[in-house]
């Protein structure tokens, strides 16, 4: 550089200095600290957290004896892993809904299952996320070895005001228990009200009479919830029913046995006075309250039916017309032309009360089924088994005729 160059350079600098001035006072920015490094750094980006696994819920339903052959009392064991029950149904595999409830983890039924049929259970939990597991259990019900019949019988007819409310097994009903948890199982419903009980003749006949004998006009409505129900060593119902029937006039008829004599009433009047003949010696007939149980226009009567044999010298088989039955033992109302000249005289039949054919057409046709015939005069009395014998009891003796009865 040359001496000139040197000199203007210092000229510059001296005229720079000379056009700054120093203010203490002066507000001066602060240093920055912003370092280069910094400066030239790009956004961190915040981590994204690794999401936590949760199984899904379990579930488990099984009946008390395993899901081929429960039985129809069994209740159905819930189990819930991981997660809580939300929804639980059961319905059979055709789609009808059984109602029931839900107990910790214990599912009844609201009655018994019906045996012999195929269910479906279907569940649904819900584990700690939120998500849902829904799980279908098929299961069936016993076949037994052997099905429960029975009879409602008298439905839809109307009868006498001293017919029961009746139901008829085709076997036995084998314990109190079970007889108790029938019992449990059927309602009447009367119209007007009417006190009744339950009772059991036998272990295959259960019937149901008022305190006293039908107000006529009544309705009698019976409900047999059935199905499901066991009366013996695999024996179990597979079937409601229901039925009824109406009461008509008060139809009471009396046979004195010893003077020979039925007077028949109707609403408590006499309408008709009728000779009669009964049993004989050997074949007294029964005293005591008798209901007609079935009318047959025609019938052929056989002696080997009770118990008189063929080689007998009373043994019978003959055709009568107009019976009406009072026992399962062989006593019938019946037309017997054969002995109208003992009938208001003396007893000659086997046990049945017989008159004149037109007197027992009369009869036949003023009777119906559940009509009450009331026998007196002999000392033999009418056991409660020996046909509807609901009024062999007092009210009281009939109520502890019930298997619920303490």
């Amino acid at each position: 550089m040359t001496l000139r160059h040197r000199l203007a350079a210092a000229v510059t600098i001296l005229a720079l200095a000379a056009c700054s001035t120093y203010d203490p006072n002066a507000v001066r920015p602060a240093p920055s600290t912003t370092t280069a490094s910094t400066q030239d750094a790009t956004p961190t980006e915040t981590p994204t957290p690794t999401p936590t696994f949760v199984a899904p819920a379990t579930l488990t339903v099984m009946p008390e004896h395993g899901l081929k052959a429960a039985l129809p009392t069994d209740s159905l064991k819930v189990t819930v892993t991981g997660g809580d029950l939300t929804v639980f149904s059961v319905a059979t595999a055709k789609g009808t809904a059984v109602p029931g409830k839900l107990v910790d983890d214990q599912w009844k039924p609201d009655r018994n299952f019906i045996p012999h049929t195929k269910f479906v259970a279907t569940a649904t939990a819900v584990n700690a996320a939120g998500d849902e597991t829904t799980k279908k259990v098929a299961f069936s019900t016993l076949t037994p070895e052997s099905n429960a019949w029975y009879d409602i019988l008298y439905d839809g007819q109307t009868v006498g005001v001293g017919m029961p409310a009746s139901i008829q097994f085709a076997t036995a009903v084998q314990t109190k228990q079970m007889r108790a948890e029938v019992e449990r199982h059927i309602t009447v419903t009367t119209t007007p009200r009417t006190a009744g009980s339950w009772g059991w003749l036998d272990n295959r006949q259960l019937m149901w009479r008022p305190a006293k004998y039908f107000k006529p006009g009544t309705r009698v409505a019976i409900t047999a919830n059935l199905a499901g129900i066991q009366t013996g060593e695999s024996k179990w119902v597979d079937h409601d029913a229901s039925g009824g029937f109406t009461i008509g006039d008060t139809h009471v008829s009396y046979v004195n046995i010893a003077t020979h004599k039925m007077t028949i009433t109707r609403n408590g009047k006499t309408v008709k006075t009728i000779p009669v003949t009964t049993g004989k010696a050997g074949y007294i007939t029964r005293s005591g309250t008798k209901v007609i149980i079935e009318r047959r226009s025609a019938m052929r009567m056989n002696s080997t039916t009770v118990d008189i044999p063929a080689n007998s010298p009373d043994a019978y088989s003959i055709d009568v017309k107009y019976a009406l039955r009072l026992t399962w033992t062989g006593e019938f109302v019946h037309a017997a032309p054969w002995s109208v000249a003992s009938q208001g005289v003396r007893n000659v039949s086997h046990g049945c009360t017989g008159m004149s054919t037109a007197n027992a057409k009369w009869f036949f046709d003023f009777s119906r089924a559940g009509d009450i015939v009331q026998f007196t005069g002999s000392n033999r009395p009418l056991l409660s088994t020996d046909g509807i014998g609901v009024w062999t009891f007092t009210y009281e003796g009939w109520k502890a005729q019930s298997a619920l009865a303490s």
